[in-house]
């Protein structure tokens, strides 16, 4: 799958876990949330 590190409040990343099996709500919510932290993220491929 894929996964989204955030950054913390204290600079410390948040990993979210993606499940490859998404539905359509979760990933329009995972884009918006990338929208919002554009600066405060990167995308991992394992």
């Amino acid at each position: 799958g894929t996964s989204a590190v955030f950054g913390g409040a204290e600079g410390n990343p948040h990993r979210i876990v993606v499940d490859t099996d998404v539905d359509t709500d979760d990933l329009l919510a995972l884009l918006y949330l990338l929208k919002l932290n554009t600066s405060q993220f990167r995308l991992e491929s394992p």
